[in-house]
């Protein structure tokens, strides 16, 4: 039998705690013994259907994909607060919706239709975000979403904390990698980093993965990282690139702890972990085999790779940028320099500042060592003369003058940035806008 999120909740100590969530615990013996008789009970309506699973929490994540797998249908996975249901709906051939924002409910919602199309259970589908375009259902096959898992004996009822949402692959890579190894996911209250280190200390959490912009708040406004990271033994940090800065400062305030950073995405699932505190990758990684037979390469200064986990396809049908010899565009712009391969920023995040192509990540490493800075982000603005200017938004640390942190940083960026990389627009800002998966989300152009 193909291993799934349900078998292998099975195979898990009953009396483990399988979560932990401002309810409570919930062991893995009454997570199925709420789930599965549910789902049995929903077979014949559901079976071999796609069902949409929307959800807006760890445990009614857990508790609805037990469910369906149990009833035998392809879950369709989206968060619940996503105003396009129904008409993802239509688009996807869906024939049943299971809505979770009162809990698990006892019944699901049926959608008879014309366009209807079968489920494959050996299927998992969620969405991507929609913001570069319209939403594409990514469908990973149970296996591969299972097989970066790893699993230790060491592992076995351990702490992990989960700060991404459950509709997307870093939060879904993270369910499995608990589950597999009958250990406890630690679901925080809120994104409020004085909660999140209340959490961390007082649930004794061993592991936690997280954006670099979770960490980077979590060290600036949780308090003092010896009390929230007294019990931390490994940290990841995945979904944007991380800098040298707060690697070097996470080392620095939890040297007892294993910092990783990951590189893995919807389409390519988990492709690769970097372990040696150091920004990017290693340049002789390039055209090598890596890790479970990964391997990735550069073609006009933009990250391809060849993944091994990556998704079955998309399941409404879009066109995938796979080549011949399975190799994808990742859209991360990278540069290659004294043995290094360097995260410059996505594709369509450059700035194009009278022809020079500007990296936002770039600036972003120079500003933020001027001390006072909590958090910077760097995007376009546009020009009517350039076509963009830089433009910068500042979170100054605790105690700090935001007027007078301006006027050093310009000095910064004058004494260090070349013209066309010096922020023309300036913004004190209380906090940076993020998006659902914690990731510094850059303001469009307006």
């Amino acid at each position: 039998m193909t291993a799934d999120l349900l078998t292998l909740a099975q195979a898990a100590p009953p009396d483990a705690a399988l979560l932990m969530d401002a309810d409570g615990a919930l062991t893995y013996g009454a997570a199925l013994a709420q789930a599965v008789p549910l789902g049995e009970s929903w077979r014949d309506g559901v079976q071999g259907r796609r069902a949409l699973l929307r959800v807006g929490s760890a445990r009614n994540a857990l508790l609805g994909m037990l469910a369906l797998q149990a009833a035998g249908a392809q879950i369709f996975l989206l968060d619940i607060n996503r105003s396009d249901a129904n008409r993802l709906v239509k688009a996807h051939g869906v024939g049943a919706v299971v809505n979770t924002r009162d809990g698990l409910p006892q019944r699901f919602h049926r959608f008879p239709m014309r366009g209807e199309q079968p489920g494959d259970g050996a299927q998992l589908v969620f969405f991507t975000s929609g913001t570069t375009g319209e939403p594409k259902a990514v469908a990973h096959r149970w296996e591969t979403l299972l097989a970066p898992a790893r699993r230790d004996a060491r592992y076995a009822g351990t702490r992990w904390l989960g700060s991404f949402p459950p509709t997307l692959y870093a939060g879904l890579q993270l369910l499995v990698q608990v589950v597999a190894n009958g250990a406890t996911l630690v679901a925080p209250p809120d994104n409020d980093p004085r909660a999140i280190a209340a959490v961390l200390a007082d649930q004794h959490v061993e592991y936690a993965a997280a954006s670099p912009t979770f960490w980077r708040r979590l060290l600036r406004f949780g308090g003092p990282a010896e009390q929230w990271g007294a019990s931390l033994r490994g940290v990841t940090l995945g979904g944007e690139a991380a800098d040298q800065t707060l690697l070097d400062e996470l080392c620095a305030r939890l040297p007892h702890v294993r910092v990783s950073h990951i590189f893995a995405t919807s389409e390519h699932g988990r492709c690769f972990a970097v372990h040696d505190g150091q920004a990017g990758f290693p340049a002789d990684w390039l055209n090598h085999p890596l890790q479970d037979g990964v391997m990735v390469q550069t073609r006009d200064d933009q990250l391809w790779i060849r993944p091994v986990h990556g998704m079955a396809g998309y399941a409404g049908g879009a066109a995938d940028a796979q080549d011949d010899a399975g190799w994808r565009p990742t859209g991360d712009r990278v540069a290659v320099a004294e043995g290094r391969v360097r995260f410059l920023g996505r594709d369509g995040e450059m700035i194009n500042v009278g022809g020079h192509k500007v990296a936002p990540l770039d600036v972003e490493r120079v500003l933020a060592a001027v001390p006072g800075v909590a958090e910077i982000l760097v995007y376009g603005r546009p020009s009517q003369v350039t076509g963009e200017i830089p433009a910068a938004d500042v979170v100054p640390a605790p105690g700090v003058d935001g007027e007078a942190l301006l006027a050093e940083l310009k000095r910064a960026a004058h004494a260090t940035l070349p013209p066309q990389a010096r922020p023309r627009q300036w913004r004190v800002v209380e906090a940076l806008a993020v998006n659902a998966a914690g990731k510094a989300q850059r303001p469009t152009q307006d």
